[in-house]
């Protein structure tokens, strides 16, 4: 298995000789150093690092929060930055663009390494819960697509359809809005003796419990634990000790005020440089993801209700469409005009449909239209191919155009003149969604 990739961005030699060093006894695996925020954005596209180490302060006209912010822009690569001093305004600059750590310099090595494992970890959880925000809105859009197709059908029952595809976007923004939350929230880290005594707490616990980390270090982990979970939280701490597995467990945190947040704590096996085996806890604030998804289940039943309410006026608006649809068929059936028909998305067509009178007027059969979608042009005679691209690219357009005569050359490579006439259909916005086209032979 690869080790992590690094590539450090340090304006003082020797400083990142040392960094370097220290890395490559930690196991990882290093790029050469860069000296400036320009050189760093080349390498990191190139060299695509797992994590940066980056000074605040470079050589060259980019500043290390500036390059920061421009690798972040061309890679989501975590970057933990390095500096000298640690006042408020060099912090606020860091956090403009969301580091996942930040280090005093002279580096501890101990804090090195705890900082770039949590980073490490903390990218993974990000990359699984990004992928499946991924594949939820993924799946949210295909049941809004059909939602919205089944609306358009249905004419009987429109409003109540659209009422529910209100409620629908509804819910998914909300979903969107909480992992935007979930996202930009900052962890806690505990490294944990086995026996539950906190060895190191990282300055985010301020933060997030109120305690500054001095407060919680020596103190036993339980103290911060709901007691009704307290027994469960160091059970999985125990069984991560000897199994050597990682662990997740949700549980709450009390602050120092004596109220309680959700939390979800990612456990793992870790040996500091000391030999000493501990736990490496990762704490994450759940407390507005939890009430997102009570309502999010709350949203999702009242939706369930509607559906099922809506089922019996769909049984009947569904046998009045299908009686429709086949009185369409053997309408469409008994005309002897080529009939084609071309859906619109965004000023662009996606898909054309031909009726099987293709094959009388032109010799080619649905088949073959389907399988070149460029036939349609390449049939027409090579003089009058022009004036029936920009025909239909008008059309498309959203402009009405009257009916076109041109030549064909038909699949027996004989000569035929046509009329080519389009009725665009277009929606309640104005908006072209689809256009039918007839082409019928003329002397």
């Amino acid at each position: 298995m690869r080790q992590p990739r690094i590539l450090v961005v340090e304006d003082e030699c020797i400083v990142a000789e040392q960094l370097l060093g220290t890395l490559t006894r930690m196991g990882y695996e290093t790029v050469p150093a860069m000296a400036s925020g320009e050189e760093a954005i080349i390498a990191a596209v190139r060299s695509q690092p797992d994590l940066v180490l980056m000074d605040v302060e470079l050589d060259g006209e980019l500043t290390g929060v500036e390059a920061a912010r421009e690798i972040r822009r061309a890679r989501e690569i975590p970057v933990i930055f390095l500096t000298a001093y640690c006042d408020q305004d060099i912090l606020t600059r860091i956090k403009s663009c969301e580091p996942y750590g930040y280090l005093v310099k002279p580096v501890d090595p101990e804090d090195l390494h705890v900082t770039i494992e949590v980073a490490l970890t903390r990218r993974a959880a990000d990359e699984k819960l990004e992928e499946a925000v991924r594949m939820r809105t993924k799946e949210l859009a295909e049941k809004h697509e059909a939602l919205r197709r089944e609306l358009e059908e249905r004419k009987a029952a429109e409003q109540a359809l659209q009422e529910s595809e209100w409620r629908y976007q509804r819910v998914n923004d909300f979903m969107l809005d909480m992992v935007s939350v979930v996202n930009n929230a900052s962890d806690m880290i505990f490294i944990v003796m086995p026996d539950g005594t906190i060895r190191y707490g990282t300055p985010s616990i301020e933060l997030q419990l109120q305690y500054e980390p001095p407060q919680v270090l020596g103190n036993n982990l339980a103290e911060l634990l709901c007691p009704g979970e307290r027994a469960e939280v160091m059970s999985v701490i125990a069984d991560v000790m000897s199994t050597h597995a990682t662990r997740s467990v949700t549980h709450c945190l009390k602050k120092k005020d004596g109220s309680m947040i959700a939390a979800e704590s990612i456990v793992k096996f870790y040996i500091d440089q000391m030999n000493t085996r501990c736990a490496l806890i990762t704490s994450r604030d759940v407390t507005e993801r939890k009430k997102a998804d009570d309502a999010l289940r709350a949203l999702n039943e009242m939706l369930e209700t509607r559906v099922e309410e809506r089922t019996a006026q769909l049984a009947e608006a569904n046998v009045a469409l299908r009686q429709s649809e086949e009185r369409y068929r053997r309408i469409i059936d008994a005309v002897t005009d080529y009939i084609y028909t071309v859906e619109v998305k965004d000023g662009s067509p996606v898909a054309t449909t031909h009726h099987p009178a293709c094959q009388k007027i032109t010799g080619y059969t649905v088949d073959e239209f389907t399988e070149n979608p460029y036939l349609w042009l390449q049939m027409v005679h090579p003089d009058d191919r022009e004036a029936v691209a920009l025909h239909a690219q008008h059309i498309v357009s959203g402009i009405d155009e009257p009916s076109i005569k041109h030549r064909i050359i038909r699949k027996d490579g004989t000569m035929h003149w046509v009329l080519n006439t389009s009725v665009p259909h277009k929606n309640e916005a104005g908006m072209l969604v689809s256009y039918d086209g007839v082409i019928n032979e003329i002397a």
